[in-house]
């Protein structure tokens, strides 16, 4: 049997270390959370879509988007780069080739009973694009000025509350259930982004 390779480090699953979620605190400052959120303001809201382009479904998904590009946010990009990085480095161990699609600004208001149910975000190769390997959550809004919004996400029977605090990354594999329950006082925001690499095999 050949000598195994010691330089290697070992992949999380073959430690017994792999997870499905990870969350990393305090990645953003208030400053930076609250410039995220001022960002694209010559952009309007959308209303975000499900299925093809201008399919829209409220009582499945209510909520508003801008885009940011690497261009308008490029140290966001770089700053989570780098969280994204070690997190998987260290619990999921996927082959990654980085964020293909720009960040989504999202926006769950109360008035519209802003939420979205359980979904995954796995994406194929549909249109060219590579899949999703990894969904990035970073909260925006103070925890204490919305009620309800929380992301939750599917593992096993009961699903697990992520942390509210605002500037908080969360990174968890794009095939796994998640929602945002309905927003029932103020607004959240959020950022989300995807991270690609080649299909699993």
């Amino acid at each position: 049997m050949p000598a195994q390779d010691r330089s290697l480090r070992p992949a999380p699953d073959i430690l017994g270390e792999e997870r499905s979620y990870a969350m990393r605190p305090a990645v953003f400052s208030t400053a930076e959370t609250s410039r995220l959120r001022s960002l694209r303001q010559d952009c309007p809201w959308t209303a975000a879509e499900v299925g093809g382009p201008g399919e829209v479904n409220p009582p499945y998904r209510n909520a508003a988007l801008r885009w940011l590009h690497p261009q308008n946010a490029a140290w966001a990009f770089e700053r989570l780069d780098r969280v994204v990085t070690a997190l998987n480095d260290r619990w999921f161990g996927l082959e990654l080739a980085g964020f293909h699609d720009p960040l989504q600004l999202t926006r769950y208001d109360a008035g519209d009973c802003g939420h979205y149910d359980w979904h995954t975000d796995r994406g194929s190769f549909i249109n060219g694009n590579p899949p999703r390997k990894l969904t990035v959550v970073v909260q925006l809004t103070d925890p204490a000025d919305y009620s309800g919004g929380d992301l939750e996400l599917l593992f096993a029977r009961e699903p697990l509350r992520a942390d509210r605090a605002c500037g908080s990354v969360h990174v968890f594999p794009s095939f796994v259930l998640h929602r945002v329950t309905p927003v029932t006082a103020g607004t959240r925001l959020s950022l989300v982004g995807w991270v690609v690499g080649p299909r699993f095999r």
